[in-house]
């Protein structure tokens, strides 16, 4: 008679999954300290991140990158010089825009505070040798920056215009020292290192004098073109000697009407009396280097003294002409812009 086996006991699942499961790993113990190297390396890792950040800013291809907002700047010789242009613009055309647009108010102040900075403004006193020497430089270096404004000079012929003035400075300078050595036998006893006197009486640093000599012409200076001579007084002076016109000898004392006519592919001419620009009080001197044309002047904010006003209406160049010749205008201008509270 077969046994009857008995009935085993069913074995329990969770003891069969033990039985596979893998035995747990101690928790590790945290190394003392180890927080402190955690933070350690995360400042080492910032530090190299911003260094990175700086080099690839510093890159010529950061540094060219499209720029904000231009800020305007404070003075006049601030600003990239406008010249090197006379072959790519209509330099005529470019002239005349320019003498109708007028100058802003904060462009006269620039050109009326460099002239200041270049120590051409101070008027009367005593002065040394030295410092007539000095500004009869200085004004040799005044009259270069409005001739390459004016004529777009580019710069071979402003290379060419430096080098002739300074020749003729040299040339000044020198005789100039010399009438001073023959003042040690002036019976007056005047010093020879010291001279007192108004200082616009001494032909050495007048310009009204010295810019008679017809080597200070612009197209003595260098060699123009003929668009570039056409904003000068070269063709109408040529053109009134052909036709047996009286005038003023030399080429600075411009003829008494001051203005002149731009037509298209012709030389200027002399225009008719004013035409419709109203006489100003310093027209003339203004016109000296530069003539103006014979057209409706820009016309200033009421809120500007006269004087303001009329240095407002000029081309740049010819409100630097008017200051190399009449230098206590600076002041008086700059003194005009104060009362107004600009």
């Amino acid at each position: 008679m077969p046994e009857v086996e008995e009935d085993k006991p069913e074995p329990d699942l969770d003891e069969l999954l033990e039985l596979f499961r893998e035995p747990e790993e101690e928790p590790r113990r945290r190394k003392k300290g180890s927080g402190a190297v955690l933070m350690m390396g995360a400042l080492i890792l910032s530090i190299v991140g911003g260094w990175m950040a700086a080099l690839v800013a510093n890159r010529p291809a950061a540094k060219h990158a499209t720029p904000g907002p231009p800020v305007l700047p404070t003075k006049v010789s601030d600003r990239k010089p406008r010249e090197g242009q006379a072959g790519s613009v209509d330099l005529v055309q470019d002239y005349i825009a320019r003498c109708q647009k007028g100058i802003t108010e904060r462009e006269v102040r620039w050109i009326l505070e460099d002239f200041q900075k270049a120590g051409l403004a101070q008027e009367g006193g005593s002065a040394s040798t030295e410092e007539l020497v000095r500004r009869r430089k200085a004004q040799h270096a005044w009259y270069l920056d409005l001739l390459a404004d004016g004529l777009r000079l580019d710069p071979g012929q402003k290379r060419m215009a430096r080098e002739k003035l300074a020749g003729l400075f040299e040339e000044a300078a020198a005789g100039f020292k010399e009438e001073l050595g023959e003042l040690k036998s002036d019976p007056l006893g005047q010093d020879e290192e010291q001279v007192s006197a108004d200082l616009g009486t001494i032909p050495f640093i007048d310009p009204k004098h010295w810019l008679t000599d017809k080597r200070y012409a612009p197209w003595e200076l260098c060699d123009l073109t003929e668009a570039q001579l056409r904003v000068t007084w070269q063709p109408v002076l040529a053109e009134m000697d052909k036709a047996g016109k009286a005038r003023f000898p030399g080429w600075f004392n411009a003829p008494s009407s001051n203005l002149v006519t731009f037509e298209e592919g012709k030389d200027p001419v002399l225009a008719e009396g004013f035409g419709p620009r109203p006489p100003a009080t310093h027209l003339e001197l203004a016109s000296s280097v530069f003539p103006v044309p014979a057209i409706p002047p820009f016309s200033g904010p009421a809120h500007l003294s006269l004087l303001l006003g009329e240095l407002r209406s000029y081309h740049p160049s010819q409100l630097k002409t008017l200051l190399l010749l009449e230098p206590q205008l600076a002041n008086e201008a700059l003194s005009d812009f104060e009362k107004s509270g600009q």
